[in-house]
């Protein structure tokens, strides 16, 4: 792939599907769309993308205005991750967020500056090293895309991979989902049953008409709904101001209105370490297997007919590389591909990729406003619990469906599925309760860090037993098609000829 066309912006999917309320390629038809849809893409990914960052900042000892700026810093670089990625990389509604794949490393190099420090914690000093170490691991994965090196591993990254990732997107957020729903179970059923409502129920009955506009409000609209009784709640006593259901106000009147922009003048000069790279490249190996599976769960939610083309894999790939050095240099941390915002366009039929790149825009102009990251730190755990349950379950069965629409019903690739999410889900619980210790600081947290993620575990046992086990191309899902499709290759995505 020659260098000087990795950046065409001449390739467009034609696709009209009646079941989409916004074709991949349909622009907003009003500014008021725009918003309203790009709104509601940027409130769904918000609270999990809150959870690395927040985290983060309390490791670090920062202040109170620390974490609202680490806050609103990540905005801004998810925000130029998604304009990258909805311009020049996979060209899909994708959504760039913050990834708690990357969370061990980050531990590990607070660790590791903290006792060089003499014990002292000094959450600038950690965010430079950790700006240093994400900018040159988003170096190595611009260069894996860019090049192509990463679709040369298509027989790697099967179909029968895809599925157990995607499954395992699902399972590893119930425990945390159901959780959050404990925190008020009133709130979490009004929004969950909302809606499943609008999503579901009222656009399959007679009064359904105009489902492709109640379906498109299905997220934003239980969202508002649950926002406004969690705040009468709490406001009236209600609701104990030590739950995750509680909506404190008074944080939002303390916090400033603007933010800074820039991890120079915020944190400092990146710092760079070899040690520390190697600790990232890890988290980057999991986003990775995961964001490959969820760019085949986006195609699937948008009613693409075809495979994914190597080049748009390739060029998605690359641009979560540029993203993550885009998110450094501005302050934050790591992103990659949202899983939440599969389930969103599932849900909503909102599948334009115009519309996530005002998400985008959105995201880096909310970062700017100091007192708009209080507001969404403010929506609650049930609110998030309700919209998950509906998006996560999406996910998971796009799960299925990624595999075995494309792979036979064998009993070979049904052992592979299962095995995978056995260990999935089984290895990260054993490495919790009982962590590697190989006596070398960065290997071990590396190895820990690796066994900790569901998604990497089940997508690396899928992947050798998928190379192990016998299997024909037919049955691993990556036959090519005979149909006229298959004749544009690698200048055709999802089955549809793409113009030039």
């Amino acid at each position: 792939m020659a260098i000087k066309s990795i950046f065409k912006d001449n390739e467009y999917i034609q696709s009209n599907n009646p079941d989409l309320f916004y074709q991949i390629e349909e622009k907003p038809r009003s500014v008021k769309d725009a918003i309203v849809y790009a709104f509601q893409t940027v409130v769904t990914m918000l609270g999990p993308m809150s959870i690395t960052p927040l985290a983060l900042a309390a490791a670090c000892g920062m202040t109170p205005l620390q974490t609202a700026q680490v806050l609103g810093l990540c905005m801004i670089g998810s925000g130029l991750g998604t304009l990258c990625q909805t311009t020049w990389g996979v060209r899909l509604p994708v959504v760039q967020t913050m990834s708690l794949a990357f969370m061990a490393g980050y531990i590990s190099i607070a660790g590791i500056v903290t006792a060089e420090n003499g014990g002292v914690v000094d959450g600038k000093l950690i965010m430079c090293y950790i700006m240093g170490a994400v900018i040159l691991g988003g170096m190595v994965e611009f260069l894996l895309g860019v090049t192509g090196l990463i679709t040369k591993l298509k027989r790697v990254f099967t179909p029968v991979i895809m599925g157990p990732v995607m499954m395992l997107i699902m399972l590893s957020m119930a425990t945390t989902t159901v959780g959050w729903a404990s925190e008020n179970w009133f709130v979490f059923l009004v929004v969950a049953v909302l809606t499943l409502t609008m999503s579901n129920i009222i656009p399959a009955t007679k009064w359904g008409k105009d489902k492709k506009i109640i379906k498109s409000l299905a997220i934003i609209v239980p969202i508002v709904v649950g926002y406004v009784i969690s705040w009468v709640m709490s406001a009236n006593g209600m609701i104990d101001p030590s739950s995750g259901a509680y909506v404190d106000i008074q944080v939002i009147k303390d916090t400033p209105w603007f933010n800074k922009p820039g991890g120079f003048v915020n944190w400092g000069m990146p710092k760079f370490r070899l040690d520390f790279l190697l600790l990232v490249l890890a988290g980057y190996l999991m986003s990775i297997i995961e964001s490959i599976g969820q760019y085949h769960a986006n195609t699937f939610a948008c009613r693409c007919p075809g495979k994914l083309s190597q080049h748009r894999v390739s060029m998605g790939i690359g641009m979560e590389g540029l993203g993550c050095i885009l998110s450094a240099l501005a302050g934050g941390l790591a992103s990659t591909s949202s899983g939440e915002n599969i389930g969103l366009v599932e849900r909503t039929g909102v599948a334009s990729r115009h519309i996530a790149r005002v998400g985008g825009v959105l995201l880096i102009c909310l970062g700017l406003i100091g007192k708009f990251g209080a507001v969404i730190t403010s929506i609650t755990d049930p609110i998030i619990a309700g919209i998950f349950v509906s998006i996560l379950g999406v996910v998971g069965g796009g799960g299925l469906q990624t595999t075995f629409s494309k792979c036979p019903l064998s009993g070979r690739n049904v052992s592979i599925f299962g095995i995978a999410l056995i260990f999935g889900m089984g290895m990260p619980a054993y490495i919790a309760a009982n962590p590697v210790d190989t006596g070398i600081i960065w290997l071990t947290n590396s190895i820990n860090g690796i066994c900790s993620s569901n998604m990497a575990i089940g997508g690396i046992m899928a992947i050798l037993l998928d190379q192990v086990m016998p299997g024909s191309d037919k049955e691993r899902g990556i036959q090519e098609d005979d149909t006229p499709d298959a004749e544009y290759g690698e200048d055709t995505a999802y089955g549809v000829s793409i113009k030039e």
